[in-house]
């Protein structure tokens, strides 16, 4: 699969999140069935996250049933650490099918939008800055992430002229605006070496 065939199945999957509508289905109720606890808590894994909690009977007394969201746990943490040591193209591969069941999916959103735009896609960026503005993302949160990118595309173009130590200032600053209750110095340290190698001056004098 090409390139721009992966880019334009991956902006199709976003416009059809944003354009999604709820559906509604009228669903019982009350269902009545004679279930042992243990049997209960496996019924709970097998409902979808879309079912509204179900009510049962359990000897006469109404117990309701909470289905359980089926999502990676460790998902925002993971993407956290690519954000924090610059690995754009590992968020750019962030699903919007897969996180659209995420509790976190709006913070999820706008590091996929990051990295979309550290990669120059300025298109499908701003796609998923709608969609973490849409889920609930703070302005505040939105607005260091942008700026952090900013601070990034600096350092980079000082690393480019060959000035390291004004391109680890730049990366300092971005890790200290999008990411200030994290160890900026020890991390700034790996977001240079890492876009460093992005840009193939690894072997460049220092």
């Amino acid at each position: 699969m090409s390139k721009q065939h992966k880019k334009k199945r991956h902006q199709h999957r976003i416009e059809k999140s944003l354009a999604v509508q709820p559906v509604k289905a009228k669903l019982p109720e009350t269902v009545h069935a004679h279930w042992s606890m243990a049997d209960l808590s496996k019924i709970t894994m097998q409902f979808s996250w879309t079912t509204p909690p179900f009510r049962v009977e359990q000897q006469g007394l109404p117990c309701y049933i909470e289905p359980l969201p089926c999502y990676d746990s460790s998902l925002l943490e993971k993407a956290r650490t690519q954000w924090q040591f610059g690995d754009w193209k590992s968020l750019v591969q962030i699903d919007v099918e897969a996180i659209n069941n995420h509790p976190d999916r709006a913070k999820l959103a706008l590091l996929a939008a990051a990295g979309h735009l550290q990669v120059g896609d300025q298109h499908i960026a701003r796609q998923y800055l709608r969609l973490a503005q849409e889920w609930g993302c703070s302005k505040k949160l939105i607005s260091q992430i942008l700026v952090a990118g900013v601070y990034n595309s600096l350092g980079r173009a000082s690393a480019i002229n060959g000035n390291r130590e004004r391109a680890a200032q730049h990366f300092e600053k971005a890790l200290a605006v999008g990411s200030p209750a994290s160890a900026v110095q020890l991390l700034s340290q790996a977001r240079l070496g890492e876009q460093l190698m992005q840009l193939g001056l690894t072997n460049a004098p220092r």
